[in-house]
This record gives C-alpha cells, structure tokens and sequence, in this order.
C-alpha cells in the first residue's frame, strides 16, 4: 500500500490480493483518522461480496472473479460503544468485462491489479455508529467534536 496526505485528504494506491477493508482501517489508524468519507475508489475487485439491504436483512452475492470497480464511496467511522471497533460503509459499482454493471454495500473483497482509493478526514465531525434496535442495523451517529 502506498499512501499520500495533503491537508485532510489521504490517498491510498491498493496492490494485488490486498484486503480492502483491512487496508483501510491500517490506513486509517496510522493517520489517526476516527471519521471521513470514502470519497472516490476506481480499480478492479475480485473475491467480494455485495450486499442489497431489505427488511429482512442483507441479501448477498459473491463474485469470485475480477471486475471492474467503477464507483466506491462510503464514510469512515467507529462504534460508538467501542472506540476500538472499525465500522466503515462503504458501497460500489462494479462492472464485468459486458460493461455490465452491480452494485450494492461492499461487505468484502481483494484488489485485483490496483485500487485507487481517496477518503477526506473530519475534523470538526465525529462520524460513529449506534445499534438501531428496530432495523439491526449499525446506523450512522453525527456528533460534533
């Protein structure tokens, strides 16, 4: 992983077989940063899950081979109840060499070739997340600092 910072905006260029998700929460813990926004993220994917949220939960489908990641975006936060607990949102499109396009919540996945991810740190924002007893889902909690 290679990462440059300029003022609040972090970049992070994402090789072969890399973890997405755990390439960002080591992103984002060595720079300190507790909440931000996904605010682009272009490459490719392979071995990931997308998610459609219904009542009833997540509906997932997994994609064993390699896609093309047209659109990531999503927002970096924390568990309100553990500070600890690294809880980003991030969803994605994603297209198969059809031009063929999916999309959905990104629940995990590995690089393929390179990603290109860029997120914007909040200073005066603290983005966490609280258990909503009605949906069970971890929704997102905007506090100022």
């Amino acid at each position: 992983m290679q990462i440059g910072i300029e003022s609040n905006i972090i970049v992070l260029k994402l090789t072969n077989d890399e973890d997405v998700f755990q390439s960002i929460e080591d992103a984002v813990k060595k720079h300190e940063v507790r909440s931000g926004i996904i605010i682009m993220g272009i490459g490719m994917l392979k071995e990931f899950e997308l998610g459609y949220f219904d009542p009833g939960g997540y509906k997932t489908k997994f994609f064993s081979t390699p896609y093309e990641l047209v659109s990531m975006i999503g927002s970096i936060a924390y568990s309100k109840d553990d500070e600890k607990k690294f809880l980003p949102h991030i969803h994605c499109s994603v297209a198969d060499p059809n031009n063929q396009v999916f999309g959905g919540h990104l629940h995990k996945g590995r690089v393929n070739v390179v990603n290109e991810i860029t997120m914007l740190r909040l200073d005066e924002i603290r983005l966490n997340r609280v258990k909503n007893k009605k949906t069970n889902l971890m929704e997102l909690n905007i506090e100022p600092r």
